[in-house]
């Protein structure tokens, strides 16, 4: 079974969306097995229904709409992050192919990376037949402190699945891919884990939410595992990563033409590996 695997990574996506739109125009979509993570589930789910460029719609006006981070808003009381934004674009953007969605899940896994608030443990969402897809998608883009927390599905209080599953290779395995194909959105090189980022995991997360804090804790050694699993995959598992070569935006900012820039990236990317495969 072939699985496709999105790692998140809010406006760096746009690479993302790149490589799902050249895909989607040259028909592309071999996969049995759809895992995704966080912005990379929202961008993926376009991709499912193969609706060419509606990825590239929502990050784009995401992008272009101020509010949907603002420190004054969080420094008064507020969230940091807006994410009834994102589900008011969802709705304004090209209408997303329910009736295709519907189909799709009765012969294909569709699963989103989400990580339960209160034991750390990752959770796997699967929308069903008539399943609000806008819903699950939250869940896996929740996070605690900075936007409104948790999303309670089937009883249980979900957040962001980058905290426990970032890149779901296990999962994948799991449910049976042997042909492994990952997005990502952060480079090789980038040192997680960082000391500023565990810090300050300690002053917010610490007292309220302790078993995220220490997913935080440990993020470097998280990341770790996961790029051994790349470079030693099981036996009989096959393993394929599309990797940015840079990568201009940033997780909650970036300027119009750095978003372009990562989407045309993303396109030339993902028509070098039509060729590859």
């Amino acid at each position: 079974m072939k699985a496709l695997i999105c790692e998140g990574g809010g406006f760096k996506t746009a690479f993302t969306t790149g490589v799902l739109d050249a895909w989607i125009c040259a028909e592309y979509v071999p996969f049995d097995i759809f895992l995704g993570v966080s912005g990379g589930a929202v961008v993926m789910a376009s991709y499912v229904v193969e609706q060419y460029k509606r990825g590239w719609e929502l990050v784009s006006e995401l992008q272009s709409d101020s509010s949907l981070t603002s420190f004054s808003r969080f420094v008064k009381g507020g969230y940091f992050l807006e994410l009834d934004l994102i589900e008011y674009i969802w709705d304004r953007i090209t209408p997303f192919d329910e009736e295709r969605a519907n189909q799709l899940v009765r012969n294909k896994i569709v699963e989103f990376s989400c990580t339960d608030l209160h034991t750390g443990k990752p959770i796997f969402i699967r929308p069903e037949k008539g399943s609000d897809w806008k819903q699950y998608l939250r869940a896996t883009s929740t996070l605690p402190v900075v936007s409104k927390c948790p999303l309670i599905i089937e009883k249980q209080e979900l957040i962001d699945g980058a905290f426990s599953a970032p890149i779901p290779i296990q999962r994948a395995i799991d449910l049976g891919a042997t042909d492994i194909t990952i997005i990502r959105t952060n480079l090789d090189s980038n040192i997680w884990g960082t000391r500023w980022s565990k810090m300050m995991s300690n002053y917010l997360l610490k007292n309220n939410f302790p078993a995220i804090n220490e997913l935080m804790q440990k993020e470097d050694e998280i990341y770790k595992e996961i790029s051994n699993l790349i470079k030693n995959p099981p036996n009989g598992v096959s393993i394929k990563t599309i990797v940015p070569q840079e990568m201009q935006s940033k997780v909650l900012n970036a300027k119009s033409e750095a978003l372009k820039n990562d989407y045309r990236a993303g396109l030339e990317e993902g028509l070098d590996c039509l060729k590859k495969y």
